[in-house]
């Protein structure tokens, strides 16, 4: 009895023990370190209690432990470093945990880490940078940049300060072939050469090729950087978006079908343009500038079933740089200058599984290039009204249609074919001239060039085999023929590479390539706008060639931790092309071919030392280049040999990141370079007229001084519910050193004679950024708190709705005030589509002497369709249809000219909702295939709505 009575006393107090013991919640996200992807299946244990868990689909986990004075947290995964925490067990906690990528197991890929190492990759004077490096270094923009990151790596020269263009081994940036998903672009730079088309947050993978060329690649002399934008998300909603100084975007990928399609958009827009319009309106009294960018990418991929998948790539691109100018003497008019460029892209693919061993991928596209060039003058004096408008265009597009195959050998062996057939459309130039006076025409003239139309087809044969562990070889041929009309080219381009690993020492690697180029690139100096003129080869410009010779060692340390490689190269280029010396590069005409100099020569040999750290707490590279690169004219400087534009003797970097904590990472990057050759005046003399004429004893015959510079940023991460938050800050330049953009002779009065001068332009500059990243956890989880019951989703959407608009537009007009007005209403007959009827239009008024009217009115229906239901943001595409009458009137005439037409226009925007939803601000982006506002197609436009 005894026994029993304390077996229940030791039973109670047990009980009660455990009720009065308290538990606690640990929980939070794993990520990965630098790509902050979030990492599913990871093991989360107390090593105390023993109580584990794992994080699931979204790299969420959640784990409940006795409380205590600490805890000891133990987290793993097979495929990263395993980590501890030592936490304090008192209370609830939300701890995130980033895990480094570790020893990487035969069965498991891990995005940027699953490359085999250095000594067994088949490939000579190949970069291959993870896109989380990337974006860690930065740049003069503030946000990451792949070319300028590309410039950091050996046998990359930058061109001047600031540009963003890359020439590779001693070639210009024209001779680069620029894929995004295997497609060719033509022009793929922004600003002047400051940034570049490519936008980090839609792209998966970044790989340059400067030597031992696979014979798959053609058209192009110096490199391949090949750039595979990302698939799209098939089981859930990710996103990006970035304010910063310069840019403003916006990344979304995610399923349509989960499981069977996926898509990728993201759009980036150079803000400046809204800060110059009224910011020179207001501080300037004779000068309007302004100059805007944007990039729109979008990628469908539809998987059918096991073997076969659709997949569909866009890419838009534009410039527009527009300078308006008033005349301050009597004549009161206005002088307007606008250059603009860009690129479109189309590609539909479709690939094909027909067994274990034989894949096949069939693509179709379509490439675009246009530059244009305009000027335009407006004056009254006296009662005398002249004009006068200059405009020139040039453009190229081609036609692709190709076919790959695969197949497997054995293991890593295989033999890949393919045929392809292109067709050039080339507009060399066209301009077009107008000049009136009281409109009595002093001048109408149009010159068109004829349209240039050639043929490349072509065709390949590579294998990539492999004897054994110790020898390797990637050997090919290809053939193009290129049909110019009258003239045959063919090009014969034999390409192999061979591999001998020696183990335990070093990997030994050889490659020879021939390649030609069917295409002409040409530019003003570095210092230039960049308008780009492409050409094709005709029968008097004939195709460009290239031989190179790759020889190069390879090692890996620390299981491919860090990666040691030097290279040497020679290059010989034939039949290349410049434009003759005093020939303005805008002013390509019908007979463009005599005015470049043909056949010239070109070499460039150098030493490359690449010494990468690819995993850990601390990543970053050093790299050295030794390289010599000239040319060589018949008639230019005397038929003697004389040093490019962009070659560099030295050029050495070094580029370091390192995560401080697992929230906070820091960045430096050190750049050295031998200066650029220019050509400089040895004397001066003076004409007749007393006019200055400079003496050059040869073409760039000296050397800018070197450049260097030192650039620092800082990251601060924060994990959130619905995902993490960003905030960026970086100096560009630290010391302020002022390198050299241009030199220039400049006449000293004092001493009486022209000195040389040096114009610096990028001084110490600082930037921020902020960027917001979110993914279907966010959406499920994050904003719920933001979704609005069906009751609230119809008093704030009530059926009437009346919108209005009056503001003065911020463009230019060719000298006009213009005046933009709307009125609308619009029905809800459903809760996510509204239809209405609108009257819009502009009035313009002529500046400073307003003598001229000229009113457009818009007659229309619209619907608009919301995509999704929140309280405060709705997010919508509006399309409509609209008749549209505008006539022009003078004072001092009669008589008034019409033009009418029907047009429509389809429209993404977003609504905010003020005044618990009974007042409405919408801001969205028109596109129309009619000019809507100062001769733009597309246009940012606002309206605001009062619901009843």
């Amino acid at each position: 009895m005894i026994m029993k009575r304390l077996s229940l006393f030791i039973s109670v107090l047990v009980l009660f023990s455990g009720l009065s013991a308290q538990n606690i919640t640990i929980s939070g996200y794993i990520v990965c370190d630098g790509t902050r992807d979030r990492i599913p299946d990871t093991e989360v244990i107390e090593t105390n209690s023993g109580i584990g868990t794992t994080s699931n689909e979204y790299g969420f986990y959640k784990l409940k432990i006795p409380s205590g004075d600490s805890a000891i947290i133990s987290v793993s995964h097979v495929a990263y470093k395993a980590v501890k925490y030592v936490i304090s067990a008192h209370k609830n906690l939300h701890l995130d945990i980033v895990l480094t990528p570790g020893y990487i197991l035969k069965e498991v890929t891990i995005r940027d880490t699953s490359r085999t190492i250095i000594e067994r990759r088949l490939e000579a004077g190949t970069i291959y940078l993870p896109i989380s490096q990337i974006n860690k270094i930065n740049s003069v923009s503030g946000e990451p940049d792949i070319l300028r990151v590309l410039q950091l790596t050996p046998g990359v020269g930058s061109g001047n300060e600031g540009s963003a263009g890359i020439y590779v081994r001693g070639g210009g940036s024209e001779q680069n072939l620029y894929l995004i998903d295997g497609v060719a672009l033509y022009g793929v730079n922004h600003l002047g050469r400051f940034m570049s088309v490519f936008d980090a947050e839609s792209v998966e993978s970044v790989e340059l090729i400067k030597g031992g060329f696979p014979a798959n690649y053609g058209n192009r002399l110096s490199s391949v950087l090949d750039v595979k934008l990302k698939e799209g998300n098939k089981e859930m909603l990710r996103g990006n978006f970035t304010l910063g100084l310069i840019n403003t975007k916006i990344s979304l990928q995610g399923p349509i079908s989960s499981g069977k399609t996926a898509y990728m958009f993201s759009a980036r827009r150079f803000m400046y343009d809204l800060i110059l319009y009224p910011a020179s309106t207001a501080f300037l009294d004779d000068q309007i500038a302004g100059y805007t960018f944007y990039d729109l990418n979008m990628k469908l991929n539809h998987y059918m079933n096991d073997k076969n998948s659709l997949s569909f790539v866009s890419y838009h691109g534009n410039d527009k740089l527009n300078i308006l100018t008033y005349n301050t003497n009597s004549s009161g008019g206005t002088n307007r200058i606008g250059l603009g460029w860009g690129n479109k892209m189309l590609s539909l693919g479709w690939n094909h599984l027909y067994g274990d061993r034989i894949k096949s991928q069939v693509n179709l596209s379509f490439v675009n290039y246009s530059s244009s060039n305009m000027s335009a003058s407006l004056s009254n004096i006296e009662d005398v009204y002249s004009k006068g408008k200059y405009k020139s265009k040039s453009g190229i597009s081609d036609l692709m249609l190709k076919a790959d195959f695969d197949y497997r050998i054995w293991k890593k062996s295989f033999i890949k074919a393919g045929i392809s057939s292109t067709l050039y459309t080339c507009k060399p130039f066209s301009y077009s001239y107008f000049s009136s006076i009281n409109d009595s025409i002093i001048a109408d003239s149009y010159l068109n060039a004829e349209t240039i139309n050639t043929v490349g087809n072509s065709i390949y044969l590579l294998g990539e085999l492999y004897a054994g562990k110790y020898l390797s070889a990637n050997t090919g041929f290809r053939m193009t023929g290129y049909f110019t009309g009258k003239k045959v080219y063919w090009e014969p381009e034999p390409r192999v590479l061979l591999m001998l690993r020696i183990p335990k020492v070093f990997t030994v690697k050889a490659g020879y390539s021939v390649m030609y180029q069917n295409i002409i690139g040409i530019t003003g100096s570095d210092t230039d706008i960049s308008i780009e003129t492409w050409l094709n080869s005709t029968e008097l410009v004939p195709p460009s060639r290239s031989v190179q010779y790759d020889v190069g060692l390879a090692r890996s340390f620390n299981e491919g931790m860090c990666e040691l490689s030097v290279e040497a190269y020679y290059k010989e280029m034939s039949n290349l092309t410049m434009l003759k010396p005093g020939v303005d590069f805008g002013a390509i005409y019908s007979n463009w071919e005599y005015l470049v100099e043909k056949n010239g020569l070109g070499k460039s040999k150098g030493v490359e030392l690449f010494l990468n750290k690819t995993r850990g707490r601390s990543t970053g590279f050093i790299s050295y280049t030794l390289s010599r690169t000239t040319r060589q004219f018949e008639n230019i400087n005397n038929g003697e040999e004389f040093l490019y534009r962009f070659d560099k003797t030295h050029s050495f970097n070094i580029v370091f990141t390192y995560n401080l904590k697992d929230n906070v990472n820091l960045s430096a990057n050190w750049v050295f370079a031998s200066g650029s050759p220019i050509s400089i005046p040895t004397d001066v003399i003076y004409t007749p007229e007393n006019e200055p004429a400079f003496i050059y004893d040869g073409i760039n015959n000296y050397r800018m001084k070197d450049y260097h510079r030192l650039d620092l940023g800082i990251n601060f991460i924060k994990s959130t519910k619905w995902g993490e938050k960003t905030l960026s800050f970086s100096i560009y330049n630290v010391y302020n050193r002022q390198n050299p953009y241009f030199y220039f002779m400049d006449f000293n009065y004092e001493q009486s004679r022209y000195l040389l001068k040096q114009q610096s332009l990028f001084p110490f500059m600082p930037a921020v950024s902020y960027s917001i990243n979110f993914n279907k956890v966010s959406i499920a989880e994050g904003i719920e708190q933001y979704k609005t019951t069906k009751a609230e989703w119809l008093s704030n959407s009530s059926r009437n709705n009346i919108g209005l608009q009056f503001n003065k537009w911020m463009g230019y007009g060719d000298g006009w005030n213009i005046y933009v007005f709307a009125a609308r209403y619009g029905y809800g007959i459903k809760k996510y589509l509204r239809v209405g009827a609108e009257f819009s239009g502009f009035v313009r008024e002529r500046m400073r002497n307003e003598i001229q009217i000229n009113p457009n009115l818009n007659f229309g229906v619209f619907a608009r369709g919301k995509i999704c239901k929140l309280k405060y943001l709705h997010p919508f595409v509006e399309t409509s249809f609209y008749y549209s009458y505008n006539y022009f009137v003078r004072e001092d005439e009669p008589d008034y000219i019409e033009h009418k037409y029907i047009s429509g226009y389809i429209a993404p925007g977003v609504t905010l909702n003020l005044a618990k939803g009974g007042l409405n601000f919408d801001i969205f982006y028109k596109f129309s295939p009619h000019e809507m506002i100062d001769g733009r197609k597309s246009v940012i436009t606002w309206r605001i709505c009062l619901n009843f």
